[in-house]
């Protein structure tokens, strides 16, 4: 596949809560602030809304747009990721658009062992992402 790159546009400088308000109506919104103004490492903020798709690990089973995945769930999202990953130039925020979601605690067991891991309660989601290109 050919390399993608984001379409890039530089804005006026809004303070994060005013974009914020520009995405309301929209589903499954995503603000990830900041939370400074005065350095360079909060030079930053992401807000993104209406994903093109999401990956869900629920019982230990993948999800596609909702769909069952038969296979290993971390080989599954590790293929999505890849399939939709855009190439990164110079002087680029540091999540161009992509996967926003959350990862429980309850799936520490699959990257390490610990023995007093606690499971996710059935019906749970165990990882979550939507695929935002907005």
């Amino acid at each position: 596949m050919p390399p993608r790159h984001a379409l890039i546009r530089e804005i006026k400088p809004l303070l994060p809560t005013e974009a914020l308000r520009a995405f309301e109506g929209l589903s499954d919104i995503a603000f990830l602030d900041s939370g400074s103004m005065c350095s360079d490492l909060a030079r930053w903020s992401i807000v993104a809304a209406d994903p093109f798709a999401r990956f869900d690990i629920k019982d230990g089973i993948a999800f596609w747009q909702g769909q069952k995945i038969e296979g290993d769930p971390l080989e599954i999202m590790r293929e999505k990721f890849s399939i939709f990953s855009l190439t990164r130039g110079e002087e680029r925020p540091p999540l161009l658009s992509g996967a926003i979601g959350f990862i429980a605690y309850e799936m520490g067991k699959n990257f390490e062992t610990i023995p007093s891991m606690p499971s996710s309660k059935p019906g749970e989601l165990e990882l979550s992402f939507g695929f935002y290109d907005v």
